[in-house]
C-alpha cells in the first residue's frame, strides 16, 4: 500500500494552504485503502496500483479520423445539423472523451450540445452544451484539471467520468447555431466487457439555468427520482449582474423526499471548498474555481491568476473585489463521497443571502450549472435545454458597453442579413487594433443585400452615430445608414494590403426618439479589384451632442 500512501499525503499537500502537510495515521492507509480496494471491480484501472493487474476488457476508440489515412481528422457540423459520433455496442464503458473545434462564435460552447443515450432509455441521459459539460461555463475556455473533467491548453476538452452500457451507447453532437462549426475532432475510448456491470447503473448529467433565479427561491441543480443511485457532484457557473460577493447561500440535499436537508452547507465557497470568498482561480482532483474573471475597459478578458502581485491584484481585491459582468465556475466532485439516494434527491443552493435569513435569495446574478449522478431505472421527468438564445450568457447580447460604444461582434446571433453569411470573426491577432479583439464579418452575395442591426437609445435627442469599419483584401462598397436614412455616400471597403485597416465613418447626426433603432448596411455593385463583398464591423458609438 506504500505507493497508495504516498499518493494520497501528496495529494493532501496539494490540498492544503501555505505548504501544510497533514499526514493520514498509517493504519487509516492500510485499512481504509485495502477497503476502496476491495471495491474496484476485478480488470477496472482506476489508480496507479491497478495498472499492475492484469486488466479483464477489450479497450476500442470511435473517433473523427480520416478513413482515408489522411490528416482530415475533423468532421463539419452545419448549421443546425447533429452529428452521430459513435454507436457502441455492449456491455460496455465509455471511459475517456476528448473533443476540439473550431467554430467562428465566442458562443460555440453553448451552441454545442452533448447528448449521451444508453440502453433503453429513449431520453439522453447526458443532455448539456459542450462547454457546460466539460466543467467550462459561461462559454469561456480555460486549461484545469480536475479528476473527472480537465481542460488543455487551446480547448482540449476531456472527460473520464466512466459511462457503463449494458447493450448500447448512442453519443451525438448538435449545432444548434446560425454558424457552421467548420471542424469538430473527437476521440472516445470505451471498453467492451464480458458481462454488465452488476449495478446497471447509468450515467446522468443535466444542464440547466436560471437567468436569474425567482426572487425568494434558490436555485435548483438537481431533482431526480426513479431510482437507487448516488450524486456526484456540479460544477455552477455564475455571471455577475450585482455587485458585491454573490456567495452566500448554502447548498442543500434533500435525500428520498425529507423536508429539511440531510446536507446542508454553511456558504457557497465552503460548500464548494474554497474559503473567504475565494482570491485566485484555482483547480484540485475534487473542488476548484477554475474561472474568476472580468472584461477590462477594452473588452478583452482579464482572469485572477496566482501570479499577480501588488497592484495587479487591486481590482480582485475589496472594495473592487466583486462587480457587475465578473465570471465565475466553481465546482465540486463528490468522488470520495457520493451522496446516496434510495428513491430521489434534490440539491440547491440559495442565492443572495446578506447573512441575514430575511434578506435570502434576492440577487439577481445568473446562473447555469451541470449536474452529474448515477442511478438505476430512469428519472420521471426531465428538464428541457433552453434555446440557444436564451442559454447566451448576457455579456454577449447586444448592448451599451459603456460611453454608448456597441460591438459589432455582439450582433452575430442577433443581425438580420438579407443575404450571404455573417460570423464573428476573431481579430486578437492584430492586438489592440480592434475592440475587443473581435469585429462582425458580412460577406454579402449580391447588390443590394442588406445588413440590419437593432440597437437602442435610451433618452431622446441629438445623436452622432459612428461606425468603424476595417479596409480589408475581399472589401466591396457598401452604403450606410440609420432607420430609413442614408447616412452616407459610397463607403468602400477595399484594401490591397494584406492586414485590415480599421477607420471611421459618420452615419448619422440627428435628431432620434428614444427606442430601437436599426444600422442598417447595403451592398451596392461590386469592388472590380476585390475577389468578394466583405464589410468588417469592430464597432459604433452613439454619442449624444443635445
Amino acid at each position: 500500500m506504500n505507493s497508495l500512501y504516498s499518493e494520497t499525503n501528496r495529494i493532501s499537500r496539494l490540498s492544503k494552504p501555505h505548504g501544510e502537510n497533514r499526514r493520514f495515521p498509517q493504519w487509516f492507509a492500510s485499512i481504509g485503502f485495502a477497503l476502496l480496494l476491495s471495491l474496484v471491480p476485478k480488470g477496472q484501472a482506476q489508480s496507479l496500483d491497478d495498472l499492475l493487474r492484469l486488466q479483464d476488457y477489450t479497450a476500442h476508440r470511435a473517433s473523427s479520423a480520416d478513413p482515408s489515412g489522411g490528416n482530415m481528422d475533423m468532421r463539419r457540423v452545419n448549421a443546425g445539423q447533429s452529428l452521430t459520433l459513435a454507436e457502441l455496442q455492449g456491455p460496455g464503458v465509455v471511459a475517456h472523451v476528448w473533443f476540439t473545434y473550431l467554430y467562428p462564435s465566442r458562443n460555440a460552447l453553448r451552441k454545442l450540445v452533448l447528448r449521451i443515450y444508453f440502453d433503453d432509455i429513449a431520453e439522453p441521459c447526458v443532455e448539456a452544451p459542450l462547454g457546460d459539460f466539460f466543467g467550462l461555463g459561461n462559454s469561456q475556455t480555460y486549461a484545469y484539471a480536475s479528476q473527472p473533467l480537465a481542460v488543455g491548453a487551446y480547448s482540449g476538452l476531456n472527460c473520464y467520468w466512466p459511462m457503463p452500457f449494458s447493450s448500447r451507447a448512442k453519443l451525438v453532437v448538435s449545432n444548434e447555431g446560425a454558424q457552421d462549426c467548420n471542424a469538430l475532432y473527437f476521440q472516445i475510448d470505451y471498453r467492451t466487457l464480458k458481462k454488465p456491470m452488476p449495478d446497471r447503473l447509468h450515467f446522468f448529467a443535466a444542464y440547466r439555468q436560471a437567468y436569474p433565479p425567482g426572487k425568494g427561491e434558490p436555485y435548483e441543480i438537481l431533482k431526480t427520482d426513479g431510482g437507487q443511485g448516488h450524486f456526484a457532484g456540479c460544477n455552477l457557473s455564475i455571471e455577475q449582474m450585482d455587485a458585491s460577493w454573490w456567495g452566500e447561500g448554502d447548498v442543500r440535499m434533500f435525500v428520498d423526499g425529507e423536508a429539511k436537508p440531510s446536507i446542508a452547507g454553511t456558504g457557497s465557497e465552503d460548500d464548494f471548498s474554497g474559503a473567504w470568498c475565494y482570491s485566485h482561480e484555482f483547480a484540485y482532483p475534487y473542488f476548484g474555481a477554475p474561472m474568476r474573471a472580468r472584461f477590462n475597459k477594452q473588452g478583452v478578458l482579464e482572469h485572477c491568476t496566482s501570479d499577480l502581485k501588488g497592484k495587479e491584484l487591486t481590482q480582485w481585491q475589496w472594495p473592487e473585489a466583486w462587480q457587475p459582468g465578473d465570471l465565475w465556475n466553481v465546482y465540486r466532485y463528490h468522488i470520495p463521497d457520493p451522496v446516496s439516494f434510495q428513491k430521489s434527491i434534490r440539491v440547491n443552493i440559495e442565492h443572495g443571502s446578506i447573512m441575514l435569513a430575511s434578506e435570502n435569495n434576492l440577487r439577481s446574478d445568473w446562473y447555469s450549472s451541470v449536474a452529474y449522478w448515477y442511478q438505476t431505472g430512469k428519472p420521471s421527468s426531465r428538464v428541457a435545454l433552453p434555446s440557444v438564445k436564451d442559454r447566451t450568457p448576457n455579456y454577449l447580447h447586444p448592448h451599451d458597453h459603456g460611453g454608448g460604444r456597441w460591438e459589432g461582434e455582439d450582433f452575430a446571433d442577433d443581425c438580420k442579413a438579407s443575404g450571404g453569411t455573417v460570423q464573428e470573426a476573431g481579430m486578437g491577432f492584430w492586438g489592440d487594433t480592434f475592440s475587443g479583439q473581435y469585429a462582425l464579418e458580412w460577406n454579402a452575395n449580391k447588390t443590394n443585400d442588406t445588413l440590419l442591426l437593432p440597437f437602442t437609445i435610451e433618452k431622446a435627442g441629438r445623436y452622432k452615430i459612428t461606425v468603424r469599419l476595417a479596409h480589408n483584401e475581399n472589401g466591396g462598397r457598401f452604403q450606410a445608414g440609420v432607420d430609413e436614412n442614408v447616412g452616407t455616400e459610397l463607403v468602400n471597403t477595399y484594401t490591397p494590403e494584406s492586414f485590415p485597416a480599421p477607420f471611421d465613418v459618420i452615419v448619422a447626426d440627428a435628431d432620434f426618439q428614444s427606442g430601437e433603432h436599426i444600422l442598417k448596411f447595403m451592398a451596392l455593385s461590386p469592388e472590380t479589384r476585390s475577389k468578394g463583398k466583405r464589410l468588417m464591423l469592430d464597432k459604433f458609438h452613439v454619442e449624444k451632442t443635445k
